[in-house]
């Protein structure tokens, strides 16, 4: 905003801008995606994590302190399962208004496999969650949905030159 500009206060943060709604945050046990869920949690909103390591998503839990989350160990380069576990998590709250896209995975910086070397194995690894298990979400949630939210969540790698196959993944987003 302009320094001449009024504060429109509906754009503050009150704690209950999103009472009544059921938000799901993939890879949400930890960094940007706990992040996420916490904030969303503090503007009124149910939240159900999901991730990969149900030790860290119950540990995420009992953090957050609320009844108003859920988690549910998801990997969602799983396409096939998909379908199911939307269903599970639907039954949780009862309805998902708000899917955020956060699940990711990159190599490690120090070992980053270069664009020319990338093998078939990385490039599967990095893409089957990064670009077609956050595809496959937004199919299902338009599925069980009609209407809401979906905010896929990338990374300004995908307006960069291809490193490695994170790069492309978030290309793809």
């Amino acid at each position: 905003r302009f320094n001449n500009e009024p504060i429109d206060d509906t754009l503050v943060i009150n704690g209950n801008r999103l009472a009544g709604k059921v938000a799901l945050v993939t890879g949400a046990h930890k960094g940007i995606g706990y992040a996420i869920a916490k904030r969303l949690l503090q503007d009124g909103a149910k939240v159900i994590i999901t991730g990969r390591n149900e030790e860290q998503l119950n540990k995420s839990v009992e953090k957050l302190n609320t009844p108003n989350v859920s988690y549910i160990k998801w990997d969602i380069s799983d396409t096939d399962k998909c379908a199911d576990y939307f269903k599970k998590a639907i039954r949780i709250y009862g309805t998902i208004d708000i899917l955020v896209n956060n699940a990711g995975v990159t190599t490690d910086r120090k070992t980053r496999v270069p664009f020319e070397a990338m093998d078939k194995k990385h490039i599967h690894y990095v893409h089957d969650i990064n670009t077609i298990g956050t595809r496959r979400m937004c199919i299902e949630y338009a599925n069980n949905s009609t209407c809401g939210t979906i905010l896929n969540i990338i990374s300004n790698t995908g307006v960069r030159p291809a490193q490695d196959a994170y790069f492309t993944s978030k290309w793809a987003l």
